[in-house]
This record gives structure tokens, sequence and C-alpha cells, in this order.
């Protein structure tokens, strides 16, 4: 893919879970990692097939928005901790 809406773990705060569907077929998506300027997704169980195979296929992603929304404001409220501490 070349654009992602997984957040992958960074300044502290963990990535995002949720699942791609490629098609027909949904994994999930259990980790992200940043490498370079790629953001890496570790699914539940590999693709078949070769990588090539998959260029140009659509994919459907969807981010767990509840474990976003605790992940953040827990990472917010550190900030706003370390800041009172100073």
């Amino acid at each position: 893919m070349d654009q992602s809406q997984f957040y992958p773990t960074s300044g502290g705060q963990q990535h995002d879970t949720g699942s791609l569907t490629i098609e027909g077929v949904t994994y999930k998506v259990v980790n992200c990692i940043k490498v370079g300027p790629c953001v890496l997704h570790i699914l539940d169980k590999p693709l078949p097939g070769a990588a090539s195979d998959y260029v140009g296929k659509e994919i459907r992603g969807e981010v767990d928005e509840e474990r976003r929304r605790t992940l953040r404001n827990h990472h917010t409220g550190t900030h706003i901790i370390f800041a009172a501490c100073r």
C-alpha cells in the first residue's frame, strides 16, 4: 500500500490494530511498525502467494477505533502529567 490509516508504534504511543480485507479475505492487523518511510502491517496469518500477486489489488482497512481512542487519550494524559510535574 502506498498509504496507511494505521498508526505504527512511534513516539511512545503504541500501534493501531484492526483488519485488512484483500480480495474478500479478512486478516487481523496485530502490529504496525515503521521502517524508513514504510508502515509494515503485521497480520495474524501469512498472505498466500508472492507479494507481487497483490500489486494493484483493492485493500480495505479498518482501524479498531476504541483502541485508538484509548491509546490517544493515555498518550495525551502523559503529556499533561509530565508538564504538571515540571
